[in-house]
């Protein structure tokens, strides 16, 4: 890729169909900022970007690799100024030049071979190699308890709760391990699912001890809600992660009152100590600083809105 050559095609498709920079980066998801480099020659765009990017700016993959058109530079079917961009995948007919380009002698051919394997092949290489690596680990993991407490006591004792909490944790953590980051919400079911039944289970190997379950239920309850308070959080505001951080950091805060409260009635400890003070004041701190950081970012929207001031 031509950085000079696609950062100036990138420019003339943009101006040729009345698109801003901020429409455009908002169509991909990202900033102005990032627009702005391209086209000044000063980045490339990213891998996972090449199709959509294409797709807004009316040209192929291999077209913005190589930084020219193949067919000249009026094409047909330009949308009018200011006209709403579309975020959709690009269309199939454009993807024929890049299945076309194979041979050894084709230069962009090969260079969107080189952009195209990270996209589609390395991602579901890593997840392979996590899962492999995360199942060795816990496999050597509950060998070794099991090993060590027949060492000492001749049967299986104390090793018996490792090794279920090790399965529980890799049933609860297949699917992220499998689908990435989209398997977070799958993980939270599961956890949501199995964790009250694991508590029950676990309370039986432990001869149910008085306080475990009533203990060890309510912080399930309050720990589940945290967990999916944050997912929900980080989805609704993808935009404005400065705000999505300082709503946790509050959420955290507010889960530090709950199990001092908890702990404080069941089993008499001081509530909200010195130390409790502290962790509370530092979350406290930390979501004012995000607070900061979230309407100092937000103040050159603001004023470009306010002004109707658009790149």
């Amino acid at each position: 890729m031509d950085l000079q050559k696609t950062g100036q095609l990138i420019r003339r498709r943009r101006e040729a169909r009345g698109i801003t920079q901020k429409a455009l980066a908002e169509a991909l998801h990202v900033t102005d900022k990032a627009v702005s480099k391209w086209e000044r020659c000063l980045s490339c765009p990213d891998v996972a970007l090449l199709e959509p990017l294409a797709g807004q700016l009316g040209i192929s993959v291999a077209e913005l690799l190589q930084g020219e058109l193949l067919q000249g530079e009026l094409l047909q079917g330009e949308p009018l100024q200011g006209e709403p961009l579309q975020a959709s995948a690009m269309p199939e007919k454009q993807n024929e030049p890049l299945r076309k380009m194979g041979s050894p002698d084709d230069s962009a051919g090969r260079c969107t071979e080189h952009f195209a394997g990270p996209r589609h092949c390395t991602p579901h290489a890593l997840q392979r190699l996590a899962f492999c690596t995360c199942l060795l680990l816990f496999s050597a993991a509950g060998c070794i308890c099991i090993l060590c407490d027949l060492a000492v006591f001749g049967t299986l004792t104390w090793s018996r709760y490792p090794i279920a909490a090790l399965i529980f944790t890799g049933v609860v953590l297949s699917p992220l391990l499998h689908r990435g980051a989209k398997g977070i919400r799958s993980c939270l079911i599961l956890l949501s699912l199995a964790i009250v039944p694991f508590l029950f289970a676990l309370a039986a190997f432990l001869q149910r001890p008085p306080l475990f379950l009533p203990i060890g239920l309510r912080m399930a309850a309050v720990g589940l809600a945290f967990f999916w308070s944050v997912y929900w959080v980080l989805h609704l505001l993808a935009r404005r992660r400065m705000l999505a951080l300082a709503l946790c950091t509050l959420l955290a805060a507010f889960v530090c009152v709950a199990v001092d409260l908890i702990l404080s009635r069941l089993i008499q400890t001081p509530f909200l100590d010195g130390w409790d003070l502290f962790t509370i004041a530092v979350f406290l701190c930390a979501a004012a600083f995000f607070l900061w950081l979230d309407q100092k970012t937000r103040m050159p929207h603001r004023y470009a809105e306010s002004t109707g001031k658009t790149r």
